[in-house]
């Protein structure tokens, strides 16, 4: 299945793999709508004991920044409610800035689908490498689950967010297909 995925995003079709997702799964992997925004601060305040500020994130940087496409967000959408998030920072050096799905709906290739659609509309021309960071106190499936999807850990960061805490910093390199 993950060479379907590859093949499709070098053909750079984002939007066939979204159908496709849909189709299989039976939800939606879409673009933020102006709608979601109060669901979305509400999903990210679930996890405000690992990222204090995360509200004041949302609010003051990630919905700032998304008009001028700086940053971009998928939801995972099944029946109105918002049951996984990918939030990118675009630039040379990429930033997965969210990545998080609902328990029920992990290990279903939900996370895996959601990163590839996120990861084709987060890369330009200039992207040279992408980066995500996932707390120590994450459970140790999201550290797996970014090996195993090509992010390698380049570093450990003690109190990043939270003191006391190391931050793992996992980086991809960008593949260019000529």
């Amino acid at each position: 299945m993950k060479q379907d995925y590859k093949d499709k995003m070098s053909t750079g079709n984002a939007e066939v793999l979204e159908r496709d997702v849909m189709k299989r799964i039976g939800l939606l992997i879409r673009p933020v709508r102006v709608s979601d925004y109060g669901k979305i601060r509400d999903f990210l305040l679930e996890t405000k004991s690992l990222y204090p500020g995360i509200g004041y994130w949302w609010d003051n940087r990630v919905c700032s920044s998304m008009a001028s496409g700086k940053r971009i967000v998928y939801v995972v959408d099944v029946d109105g409610c918002i049951e996984g998030l990918f939030i990118g920072k675009r630039g040379v050096s990429a930033k997965i800035c969210t990545l998080r799905l609902r328990k029920s709906i992990r290990g279903q290739g939900v996370g895996s689908d959601l990163l590839s659609v996120g990861i084709s509309h987060l890369i330009d021309p200039n992207t040279n490498q992408l980066y995500v960071t996932v707390s120590g106190a994450a459970e140790d499936g999201s550290r797996h689950f970014f090996e195993s999807e090509g992010f390698k850990l380049k570093a450990v960061e003690p109190n990043r967010y939270n003191k006391g805490v190391e931050e793992f910093v996992y980086v991809r390199e960008v593949e260019r297909i000529e």
